[in-house]
């Protein structure tokens, strides 16, 4: 299965951002596979979890909520193609594609259950998606230029 979000809207508007981890952690952190950086996006805002046959959102407590469809989610929800996911200022339209990888086939399945104690286990955000010193991964960054010039402005103002 692929999994990719589409910008609907805004800045970024038609850029296409590959979900290439089974747990895609999305927030400002410079580690985050995909940085936000944007005020209303909080560090660890949220993190797309995948496996076989199965993709959901997951809230990692943000200030401002993770919105599907335009509702704020209050528990795991899943996804299906088509869905809106907003972030803060990012809106992107989620794409799932039925192929079905090789690690897919091979994949063990896990539960409900399980996938709720992996989540409910660690406890920092970076132990979620499997970030550390040794951690590989890609991280595209979208920035919202004018935010951050009306925050430059507002220091120089006080």
């Amino acid at each position: 299965m692929k999994v990719s979000l589409r910008v609907t809207k805004g800045h970024h508007a038609g850029k296409v951002v590959a979900v290439n981890r089974q747990r895609f952690l999305i927030g400002r952190n410079r580690h985050s596979h995909l940085q936000v950086t944007s005020s209303k996006v909080s560090v660890h805002h949220c993190a797309i979890m995948t496996r076989p046959g199965r993709v959901w959102i997951h809230d990692l407590g943000s200030t401002n909520g993770t919105y599907v469809n335009e509702r704020k989610i209050v528990d795991d929800q899943d996804l299906n193609h088509g869905d809106q996911l907003q972030i803060g200022p990012l809106v992107v339209e989620v794409q799932i594609e039925a192929v079905q990888t090789e690690e897919e086939r091979s994949a063990k399945s896990i539960s409900d259950s399980q996938a709720a104690e992996i989540l409910l286990k660690t406890s920092t955000a970076d132990k979620l998606v499997g970030l550390d010193d040794d951690s590989e991964y890609e991280s595209t960054v979208l920035n919202y230029p004018m935010e951050a010039r009306k925050a430059e402005k507002k220091k120089k103002d006080v």
